[in-house]
């Protein structure tokens, strides 16, 4: 069907798309990457072909490629917040910190208040043992969502790590009870 779409509107960067998903999940990845980089020929002033194609090679594990073109869509849109977090998952791959923070750090800058994002850089920060700019990500991020059950968790263990045991222990207790009253409402 989408074949047959797509020969009537050869030049629509949608049904192209679309092609490139379909291909993918049937495993043809040649035919994949012909559609999206048909895409990309014909719409190269377009940020959302160059990271299509991207999360493609993400998925694929080519984060070389990946990188690339998400890179040429923040280049085409730099002020879309989540062209930069696209990215951040690359540099999380290649376990590259400093470049994962800085997008981070760029996407608050644009103005996203996303509780992830708060979250995802506290748990940076805490890998890296800097647990004051931890703790201040996560007090960000329990302001936006002050009740999510992993983020309060998470929020837990860096208190027991700089050894706020009864801060720690609460809130870790607050998490047990969410769960156990979650498990009996799906039983």
């Amino acid at each position: 069907i989408a074949l047959k779409a797509y020969k009537k509107n050869k030049k629509d960067r949608v049904f192209l798309n679309l092609l490139g998903v379909i291909y993918k999940a049937l495993d043809d990845y040649d035919n994949a990457v012909k559609y999206f980089q048909a895409s990309i020929q014909l719409y190269q002033e377009d940020f959302s072909v160059y990271n299509n194609l991207g999360l493609f090679y993400f998925e694929i594990l080519d984060f070389t490629e990946a990188k690339k073109l998400y890179e040429k869509a923040i280049l085409l849109e730099s002020n879309l917040c989540v062209l930069y977090l696209t990215l951040v998952n690359v540099y999380f791959e290649e376990q590259n910190y400093i470049e994962e923070q800085r997008l981070y750090l760029k996407s608050i800058a644009l103005g996203e208040s996303n509780y992830k994002l708060y979250h995802s850089l506290a748990k940076l920060y805490m890998d890296t043992n800097r647990f004051n700019e931890s703790y201040d990500m996560f007090q960000k991020a329990i302001e936006i969502n002050p009740r999510h059950p992993d983020l309060l968790f998470e929020f837990s263990l860096l208190l027991l790590k700089v050894k706020e045991y009864k801060s720690g222990f609460e809130l870790y207790k607050m998490r047990y009870h969410d769960l156990k009253k979650d498990k009996q409402t799906f039983l």
